[in-house]
């Protein structure tokens, strides 16, 4: 027995100071051999995980195996909600959350006969795919079956077993360490910053400009046919003048409520008073032919992108090169840290609501958010140039945006 013990276990670390005699003759400090076994192979035991394996349903994972989840997790529904569905969604979120907040509160949901895989998947839906550990869904099932005459396994170590060895892998379920669990956590964050302010806001925005080819100033020089051309054209356009016949259209459009466009008209009217009627980028304005000052106010996130768009903190003054710029162009806020744009909404976030305001010189207080304008092309070159600003916020404007930040609902 001991020379068996020593070829299987010489390899291990604790071994490399031992003499094989000492164990034959119990030098070993009073050890038994059982004993020497018991010790050598601890010390060389993996540690135990700082956190809990968790198990889910990965989305990944179905598309991988070619499996249909939206089907696989429809079929899981009571009858009553699979009856009033016509058209079967494509999006097995949309499954999850109706069996989470209906079907699993059924009588017949989980039966005691089920099998213990089929239990484990209709245990994660029930629980709308939170990643569980075998403890919780062990203690799910136990609660389930009570009171069930049919006696069933449903221990940590049974529900780690059948987890680990594959047998659940038709159900699609992941661990937490999978790369499969990674790729749906990622998703699942990128669809949650989504819905977000500070998601559609940072999407608005254009941290990785295009690369814009080199654009000679050349105008096109006159030809033989141009005088004859221009005769000709014009003179058609003179006979012609707006020829054409009164055509009704209907057309379908957002009309915001009486309250809303009054909120609407006084967002505007904050925006323009806020400035002065000044861009918050140049500071320029000119006086219109009505002999007030113009301005221009800017959505950055599109009106028809998300219903939190009509708020003050969503608009700026701007002038017109800059309102263009704001609604055509490629363009982003830059983190004063690194001058760079941030790559991701968690990022904007950070950067609005960990701002300080400053006092100008004259005594004004305000924030200052750098903005980097890129491919523009000035003053007749080929290339393309990217200009750097700054957009002033007024401490009330920046604190209505950071209101936009703070909030999750939609």
């Amino acid at each position: 027995m001991t020379d068996r013990f020593w070829d299987d276990y010489q390899h291990l670390p604790g071994f490399a100071t031992l003499d094989k005699s000492c164990i034959i003759h119990g030098d070993f400090q009073q050890t038994t051999v059982n004993e020497a076994i018991f010790h050598v192979v601890a010390d060389n035991r993996p540690a135990q995980e700082s956190t809990p394996r968790t198990y889910c349903i990965g989305v990944d994972a179905a598309d991988a195996m070619r499996r249909s989840l939206p089907l696989l997790i429809f079929s899981r529904q009571c009858r009553m909600c699979r009856d009033l569905t016509q058209v079967i969604s494509k999006n097995p979120r949309e499954h999850i959350a109706t069996i989470a907040n209906h079907c699993s509160l059924e009588s017949d949901y989980l039966l005691p006969d089920t099998p213990v895989n089929e239990a484990i998947f209709r245990t994660l839906l029930a629980h709308g795919n939170e990643p569980m550990t075998s403890e919780q869904i062990s203690e799910s099932l136990s609660e389930k079956w009570a009171m069930a005459h049919f006696p069933r396994d449903t221990s940590p170590r049974a529900i780690r077993h059948l987890l680990e060895l594959g047998n659940s892998g038709c159900y699609c379920i992941v661990s937490s360490d999978s790369e499969y669990a990674r790729e749906e956590k990622e998703n699942d964050d990128s669809v949650r910053w989504r819905e977000t302010f500070a998601g559609i806001f940072f999407e608005a925005l254009t941290p990785d400009p295009s690369n814009a080819p080199d654009r000679p100033d050349i105008l096109p020089p006159a030809g033989p046919q141009t005088k004859e051309s221009a005769r000709r054209d014009v003179e058609q356009a003179v006979q012609t003048g707006r020829s054409g016949s009164r055509v009704r259209k209907e057309v379908t459009r957002w009309e915001p409520t009486e309250v809303a466009q009054e909120l609407a008209d006084q967002f505007r009217d904050m925006a323009r008073n806020d400035y002065g009627s000044r861009c918050q980028v140049c500071g320029q304005t000119f006086q219109s032919r009505s002999g007030r000052l113009y301005t221009s106010i800017a959505h950055v996130v599109p009106p028809s992108s998300d219903t939190r768009t009509n708020n003050f903190g969503n608009l700026m003054s701007l002038c017109g090169l800059h309102y263009e710029h704001v609604r055509h162009g490629q363009w982003a806020m830059l983190n004063p840290k690194t001058n760079e744009p941030s790559q991701n909404p968690e990022q904007v976030r950070e950067y609005f609501l960990g701002a300080s305001p400053e006092i100008d010189d004259n005594g004004n207080s305000y924030v200052s958010v750098p903005v980097r304008f890129s491919n523009i092309y000035t003053g007749g070159g080929d290339a393309p140039t990217t200009e750097y600003e700054n957009i002033r916020y007024s401490v009330p404007h920046w604190e209505y945006l950071c209101e936009l930040f703070r909030r999750n609902d939609r």
